[in-house]
């Protein structure tokens, strides 16, 4: 789990691990709840990607081209800001 990934653009991973662990201190009982939401999900929480890989995908994650068509559209047709801080100019 990685509640941090709106901190994530700009950041290198060494800063993320920083807001990760300022997470930790705030929820202790972060990677139990992690663990229950898997398992909600129906995915095996050993089977996640360790927290580093996370941690690394988050960091290149806004360059990625998929993030350009990771947009929410509105009713009207407007695009809300991405999610990963990139241009939401149509593809």
């Amino acid at each position: 789990m990685a509640p941090w990934w709106r901190d994530a653009p700009g950041r290198t991973p060494e800063e993320l691990r920083s807001v990760a662990d300022e997470l930790r201190e705030d929820l202790p009982d972060l990677d139990r709840r992690r663990d229950r939401a898997a398992r909600a999900l129906g995915l095996d929480p050993a089977a996640l990607p360790s927290e580093t890989a996370a941690l690394a995908r988050l960091v290149r994650l806004p360059r990625d081209p998929v993030a350009a068509s990771c947009l929410v559209v509105g009713r009207d047709g407007d695009s809300f800001d991405s999610l990963f801080g990139t241009s939401t100019a149509p593809l």
